[in-house]
């Protein structure tokens, strides 16, 4: 716990009215889980933008399928919630070069994209589906279609200029983040800098550190 009494590493965004949201996303530790606000009884069948469905939802966004710690735990999240009856959709939103075997030539790949679809069928390579120009309306269409209680962003830049949009198209949905470092190097602090900026737009940000949320709340300030 920090000084005001809020889970080290995690913090809501004062966000008024938009916390009256259908589901609560929670996938740390009881610590974290008892900070947060309480939230009210929720029905055995949802009824949302997407009319009844049994189970709850969610929206992962994120750049790439590649061997790396934040993909790892986003597949580690996507195989609880599953557990949990959750569905789970994955959107990809960037390209990922790697050499193919046997050719030497550069393609894009999705290292662990076996792994995701092992886990549901839903995995989305959003480069390979829409032009730039057509990415966000079909980032529209997912949104209308898998009527998510959940928008999840991990390491997509992309994600974090469209959140305004997401609030604005799934008023409905819970949009939270996970962050895991601060890259000083790149435009002065990398993904978490980027995540500080559309904040009002985000409902949880999750970090790996308390150092990170630190930093993310220095920066959600400084942009207020």
């Amino acid at each position: 716990m920090d000084g005001t009494g809020a889970a080290a590493g995690q913090f809501h965004v004062p966000v008024g009215a938009r916390c009256r949201r259908r589901a609560v996303l929670v996938i740390a530790g009881p610590a974290a889980a008892a900070a947060r606000p309480a939230a009210a009884a929720r029905p055995a069948v949802l009824v949302g933008h997407g009319g009844a469905h049994p189970r709850r939802r969610i929206l992962l966004l994120l750049p790439w399928l590649q061997l790396g710690g934040s993909e790892r735990a986003v597949l580690n999240v996507a195989a609880h919630l599953l557990a949990q009856r959750w569905e789970v959709t994955f959107v990809l939103t960037m390209l990922f070069w790697g050499v193919e075997p046997g050719t030497g030539c550069y393609v894009p790949v999705h290292a662990w994209l076996a792994k995701a679809l092992a886990l549901t069928p839903d995995v989305f390579d959003l480069v390979t589906l829409a032009t730039n120009a057509d990415a966000t309306r079909v980032l529209l269409y997912f949104l209308d279609t898998r009527d998510p209680d959940v928008v999840f962003l991990a390491n997509s830049r992309w994600a974090y200029e469209h959140t305004e949009l997401i609030q604005a198209a799934a008023p409905w949905a819970v949009v939270a983040d996970y962050n895991h470092m601060v890259h000083m190097s790149w435009d002065g602090g990398g993904l978490p800098r980027f995540a500080a900026e559309p904040s009002a737009h985000i409902d949880l940000h999750q970090t790996a550190s308390a150092n990170v949320s630190a930093a993310m709340r220095a920066w959600v300030a400084a942009s207020a």
